[in-house]
C-alpha cells in the first residue's frame, strides 16, 4: 500500500467545494449576502464599521431603479451617484416611505421619479418588470434583503436570466491600491461546479473587458497610471467617446475599440474545427 501524502494546504483548498476558507465564507455569505451587514453600516474593519458613503466603486447605467430606498443609506447612496453624474434614479418602494426618510435626511427629491409599490417584495418585482420594459438599465439595491431581490431576477420565466449561469462581482475601488479590484463570486454561486465556474470567469472576462469601452472614467484613471509609457490622454475625446483618444503630442496612441468576445469565440471554434 502507498502511503497518503500529508496534506497541505493547496489539498486543503481543493477539497473544500466552497472554494473559499472559512474565514472569507463567514465574511462573503454570512456578513454581507445573508446578514446585510454593510448596507446596515454595521460591518466592521480594524474596529470601525464602514460606511458604503466613503466606498468609491463605478456604476455604469444610465436609468438605475433603486429599489426599496427605505433608510438613508440606501437614499442618499443613490442621490450620491446622481450628483456624480453616474445615474438618473427612479425610486422603487412604498412612496410616503421614502419620502419621509428623504425629509428625515434633508433630501431634495424634486425631479425624481417613484415607483409606488406597498412593500419590498414588490418592489424588487417592480424593478424587474422596469427592465422588461426598457424604463431602467440596472438595478441597484436598497433595504432588503439580498434573496428578496434576487428571488424576482432569477425567476425562470418571468427574470432577467440568459442561457448563462448569472454571477457576482464584487468591484471595488480600494484608495491604497494602484488599481481597481474585482472579486467573484463571492455570494450566489457558492458551490459551483465546472459548467457554472466556467460561465463565472467568462462573466467576469466579459464585464472587466467591456469597461474602458463603455466607461471614461475608467479610461481616464487608466492612462493617469501609464503617463510612464508616454501616454496623453486627449480629455476631449475620451469624454466625447471617440475611437482615437490621445492627445496629438501623445507618444503612445490610445485606441478605444469595441469588444465582441462571443464572435471572437465562434470564430475561433470555427477555425479549431476546421483544423481537425
Amino acid at each position: 500500500m502507498v502511503e497518503r501524502t500529508h496534506i497541505n494546504d493547496l489539498m486543503a483548498w481543493n477539497f473544500d467545494t466552497t472554494r473559499m476558507p472559512y474565514k472569507m465564507h463567514s465574511q462573503y455569505l454570512r456578513k454581507l449576502f445573508l446578514n446585510n451587514e454593510l448596507s446596515e453600516g454595521l460591518y466592521i474593519v480594524d474596529g470601525k464599521p464602514i460606511s458604503i458613503s466613503d466606498i468609491r466603486a463605478p456604476v455604469f447605467a444610465v436609468m438605475s431603479g433603486d429599489v426599496n430606498p427605505c433608510d438613508e443609506v440606501a437614499l442618499l447612496g443613490a442621490m450620491e451617484a446622481k450628483n456624480r453624474g453616474v445615474i438618473e434614479p427612479i425610486l422603487i418602494g412604498p412612496k410616503d416611505k421614502i419620502i419621509a426618510v428623504a425629509i428625515e435626511a434633508s433630501c431634495n427629491l424634486d425631479g425624481i421619479k417613484i415607483i409606488d409599490v406597498p412593500h419590498s417584495d414588490a418592489a424588487a418585482a417592480a424593478a424587474v418588470d422596469a427592465v422588461h420594459q426598457n424604463v431602467v438599465d440596472a438595478i441597484m439595491k436598497g433595504k432588503l434583503h439580498t434573496d428578496e431581490l434576487m428571488a424576482p431576477i432569477v425567476d425562470a420565466k418571468k427574470g432577467l436570466r440568459t442561457e448563462r449561469r448569472m454571477s457576482h462581482i464584487f468591484a471595488l475601488d480600494v484608495p491604497t491600491y494602484h488599481k481597481p479590484l474585482f472579486i467573484t463570486d463571492a455570494a450566489i454561486n457558492t458551490a459551483p461546479d465546472l459548467a457554472t465556474k466556467r460561465d463565472i470567469v467568462q462573466n467576469i472576462i466579459e464585464f472587466t473587458a467591456g469597461i474602458g469601452e463603455n466607461s471614461a472614467l475608467i479610461r481616464e484613471q487608466t492612462c493617469e497610471r501609464l503617463t510612464w509609457l508616454g501616454v496623453t490622454l486627449e480629455l476631449s475625446a475620451n469624454r466625447l467617446n471617440k475611437n482615437v483618444i490621445s492627445h496629438v503630442n501623445s507618444l503612445v496612441k490610445v485606441l478605444v475599440i469595441p469588444t465582441n468576445e462571443e464572435l471572437v469565440m465562434a470564430q475561433l471554434s470555427q477555425s479549431l474545427m476546421l483544423t481537425k
